[in-house]
């Protein structure tokens, strides 16, 4: 299904911006299939809006994909990390793309 990377990336970036709290910032990450959200607030609090992210993604692309084939195959991978005191963005970002490469990794070993 040609261009179906794309339609995906609109719906998760449309539930996504649907499901954050007004004052927590979203942005897709170097115009990649990466999306980063700042949440201000506990990591229980970003666990629930992922969680709400899950759901509503889920939902969206049952809708959108329902025919395809495909759609019960679809998801995505993420990483929660907590920026510390002593940290800079750049380290924060480092330490949960990190994090990620092994999550995605991890779902390709064992499908």
């Amino acid at each position: 299904m040609e261009g179906a990377g794309d339609e995906l990336l609109k719906l998760l970036a449309g539930v996504i911006k649907s499901m954050k709290r007004p004052y927590d910032v979203a942005a897709r990450w170097q115009g990649g299939d990466e999306f980063d959200i700042g949440i201000l607030g506990s990591l229980e609090e970003a666990n629930k809006l992922i969680k709400r992210i899950e759901e509503g993604f889920g939902e969206a692309v049952k809708n959108s994909f329902e025919n395809s084939g495909f759609a019960n195959k679809l998801g995505f991978t993420f990483a929660l990390g907590e920026w510390q005191q002593e940290e800079n963005i750049q380290t924060v970002m480092k330490r949960v793309d990190d994090e990620l490469i092994m999550k995605k990794k991890s779902k390709k070993e064992n499908g």
